[in-house]
């Protein structure tokens, strides 16, 4: 399938890499989200790990704008400025954590929510994972996030792995991240967790830069922080702590349905 598809949109690429073939060519970790900044504050272990990794690199691809932020909360004149900063600030994210390559979608939220993308979604991620040659783990949001931007991605996800073809969808690991609701009430045979340095200056420094994202009334720098510091200190409460914070997912490769079920989200 031809990358074309990939290069009208909005695409940057490592600096390391002579052409979008080349980015993809080393990609390893693919990472599907709503908005800019659930890269880096869904799966902080899998970015953390791929700039340490001489091997694995990440590839983010970002659905919508965030323009739906409130600009009065992050004292912003308007939309458009809102936008270009969040972009801005998810570039320079990118950069520092040497992502392997990052499009801009530029989806509406209400249009990604009501499924009138869906037929170019589905195009944009069939053409990552054909001309994605080395891809290990897909990282996404999952079922029982409480943001509906997020189902939506999800949704197209899911809609996506249930096309492929048994050998393809097994030989990849299916991850859904943590952003508006915790992971950790659910069954540990249905998660994955990843340990990471919550110390390590580079990672302090990739969360300082989403600026827009630190308001009068939520921090989310901090806040993703302390849920991984949480995860890794109440995991188990009889065993030293490994990590001094852990990102947990949702394995989306098995049958969580019957959790769903079980809670009326199904």
């Amino acid at each position: 399938m031809n990358i074309d598809v990939l290069n009208s949109y909005d695409y940057h690429i490592n600096d390391r890499f002579k052409t979008s073939g080349d980015a993809l060519d080393a990609t390893t970790d693919l990472v599907l989200i709503a908005h800019p900044d659930d890269i880096e504050f869904m799966c902080p272990s899998a970015m953390q790990r791929c700039y340490q990794s001489n091997t694995d690199h990440l590839f983010g691809v970002v659905f919508t704008s965030g323009s739906g932020g409130n600009i009065g909360v992050h004292k912003l004149e308007s939309q458009r400025a809102l936008v270009n900063q969040r972009k801005h600030e998810q570039i320079e994210a990118m950069q520092l954590a040497g992502y392997s390559g990052l499009i801009f979608l530029d989806i509406e939220s209400g249009d990604l929510r009501g499924g009138a993308k869906h037929d170019e979604v589905q195009l944009v991620l069939e053409t990552l994972l054909t001309n994605i040659p080395d891809l290990k783990r897909v990282y996404t949001h999952q079922p029982f996030d409480k943001h509906k931007t997020h189902q939506a991605v999800f949704a197209e996800v899911e809609s996506l792995i249930n096309q492929l073809e048994e050998s393809k969808r097994s030989s990849i690991q299916w991850l859904g991240g943590e952003v508006w609701g915790s992971l950790g009430l659910l069954p540990e045979s249905l998660l994955i967790r990843e340990g990471l340095d919550l110390a390590d200056d580079r990672l302090v420094k990739i969360f300082g830069v989403f600026a827009s994202q630190i308001s009068v009334s939520k921090d989310y720098p901090n806040a993703v922080k302390g849920r991984c510091l949480a995860n890794a200190t109440f995991k188990d409460p009889y065993q030293e702590t490994t990590f001094s914070g852990e990102s947990i997912f949702l394995d989306l490769s098995l049958n969580y349905k019957p959790v769903l079920q079980a809670l009326g989200q199904l």
